[in-house]
């Protein structure tokens, strides 16, 4: 029971390190859905982020590849998606680069 004098503690937000040194976009703010961490915890979040900055876009067909570049030479959305042994996941990145959200593809 959450009293006043007693506060549940609340739960840390997970620590993901992304090796951004030679990065193609900012990824802002990084969101993850609850089951993608829980499925691929922090090491497979912070790989699939890695990758996406990369431009590594993951499991596209070449269509969705090519609009991946254009995207990112235009300032518009930037999706990837990466089929794992945990499962299908997206890391979609705002137009704005304001935030990068990674979730598994029935979240979508």
């Amino acid at each position: 029971m959450n009293t006043p004098h007693h506060p549940q503690p609340e739960a840390a937000a997970p620590h993901i390190v992304v090796n951004a040194d030679c990065s193609l976009f900012e990824l802002g703010q990084v969101l993850v859905t609850r089951f993608a961490l829980d499925k691929l915890g922090n090491v497979g979040v912070a790989e699939l982020l890695s990758c996406h900055i990369d431009g590594e876009w993951g499991d596209l067909c070449q269509e969705d590849i090519d609009a991946n570049w254009h995207a990112l030479k235009h300032g518009l959305r930037l999706l990837s998606r990466y089929d794992t042994a945990d499962g299908d996941f997206y890391v979609i990145t705002e137009w704005d680069r304001s935030y990068t959200t990674v979730l598994h593809v029935s979240e979508y």
